[in-house]
């Protein structure tokens, strides 16, 4: 079966940065994506270039997003905390760019999802510190976008008091949030006609399957598949070629994901 595609698109310190693993200046740390110690130096050129003050210090933020980068899909809201404090050391928009697509292209995927990790951690570190932490013993990534509603919740209640009782806060902003979700895809499910909900049960199915490959070879993983389950489920062995052209979904994925919309 040949394919042909058209048109695939595949801010600030703080003193509680951490290092997730031992990632230092020099040392050879490799993953899947790539190898971290050379993202590291490209960092650093970068550095010489653009950062005008505290070397020492982006030095020692710049060791902490690499060492994030390791398990960057445990916790998107630490990868975009240390992202952040990175950022600040970058006076001209310019050099950030730089950096960020550097990033970016280690992670298989495009300076745009670097903008939105920021932006994510950016909204949900308005929540207060204990209920963050409450969220992450609960197993939810605050910048996560299926964990948005909930974060909204949290931000709607008096800061005190998501304070003092943080875990009950979560708890109780995990409940308000699933029942408005589900009263919004009671709403929408209505608005969508049989295809469109069959459309979108094989998208969160195609989500879920592809979770865990990187962006620029989800492609190919979903091609190979569909070419095994064509010539075995529908018979059909005749090649066909293909143009794929990416386009918006109707509902807007807002954190009420999709999948309540299948039934």
């Amino acid at each position: 079966m040949s394919k042909e595609t058209t048109g695939k698109s595949i801010a600030w310190p703080t003193s509680e940065l951490k290092p997730i693993s031992t990632v230092a200046d020099g040392e050879e740390k490799s993953t899947g994506l790539g190898n971290l110690s050379s993202l590291s130096a490209q960092l650093s050129k970068l550095e010489d270039q653009h950062v005008v003050a505290n070397k020492n210090a982006v030095r020692d933020v710049r060791l902490t997003v690499v060492n994030a980068l390791e398990g960057f899909r445990a916790s998107r809201y630490r990868l975009g905390e240390r992202l952040a404090a990175y950022k600040v050391y970058y006076v001209a928009e310019q050099g950030w760019m730089e950096a960020a697509q550097a990033i970016a292209t280690w992670m298989a995927c495009n300076e745009r999802t670097i903008r939105r990790i920021l932006e994510d951690f950016q909204r949900a570190s308005k929540v207060p510190s204990p209920a963050i932490k409450a969220m992450e013993r609960l197993g939810l990534d605050p910048s996560a976008r299926k964990n948005a509603p909930t974060v909204t919740t949290l931000l709607t209640m008096p800061s005190a008091l998501v304070t003092l009782l943080p875990d009950a806060a979560v708890s109780a902003a995990v409940q308000s949030a699933k029942r408005k979700c589900d009263l919004q895809a009671d709403s929408e499910r209505s608005a969508f006609t049989a295809e469109e909900r069959q459309r979108i049960a094989v998208r969160v199915k195609i989500r879920s399957a592809l979770a865990n490959v990187s962006t620029e070879s989800k492609l190919a993983v979903l091609l190979a598949a569909l070419e095994e389950e064509m010539y075995s489920e529908w018979g059909q062995t005749a090649p066909v070629t293909v143009t794929i052209t990416p386009r918006p979904p109707k509902a807007a994925d807002d954190g009420c994901t999709e999948h309540q919309l299948e039934s």
